[in-house]
């Protein structure tokens, strides 16, 4: 039980978007420091972080959420 709650627990809305692995996580989670604000970055500030293509399916996905 201890197991999924803390799994649950550290679940973000990055984690459904294709493409965006533990390490990419880790650096937008870093910079911005939480999804809310990936979310509210701008297309240029994501491309700088993890590419443009990435950062683009980024958008894309989170739009949609």
């Amino acid at each position: 039980n201890r197991n999924s709650r803390n799994k649950k627990m550290t679940q973000s809305a990055l984690d459904e978007i294709v493409g965006v692995g533990p390490k990419a996580k880790k650096k937008l989670l870093t910079y911005f420091g939480s999804a809310q604000k990936v979310r509210e970055a701008s297309q240029i500030q994501l491309e700088q972080i993890v590419g443009e293509g990435l950062a683009r399916r980024i958008k894309e996905s989170l739009r949609n959420i």
